[in-house]
């Protein structure tokens, strides 16, 4: 019984979206399967930025932060339109 839950809770859990960026508010959102939703907001003095395959959130004091959302576990067009819309907004700002 107990398999079967977790067969169902993981085809739940993948199929569904678990980020969300909003380039309007330079937000991501993230959706973790167990807890409360997180976001992580490049606005103000905090910047949002990538490095590699990896979303990284730099506060004003210079410490960075790396957003627990992973090329891996998205679709890869997904993935791809977020790194290109925070990577526009880093240049404009």
């Amino acid at each position: 019984m107990g398999g079967v839950l977790c067969i169902v809770f993981g085809g739940i859990s993948f199929s569904r979206e678990y980020f969300f960026y909003i380039p309007r508010n330079r937000t991501l959102e993230w959706l973790p399967p167990l807890s409360r939703r997180r976001l992580y907001k490049g606005t103000g003095q905090n910047a949002l930025i990538v490095e590699g395959k990896r979303i990284i959130l730099v506060r004003a004091n210079g410490k960075r932060k790396k957003v627990p959302v992973r090329r891996y576990m998205s679709r890869a067009e997904d993935w791809d339109a977020v790194v290109d819309a925070i990577k526009k907004k880093s240049a404009k700002s």
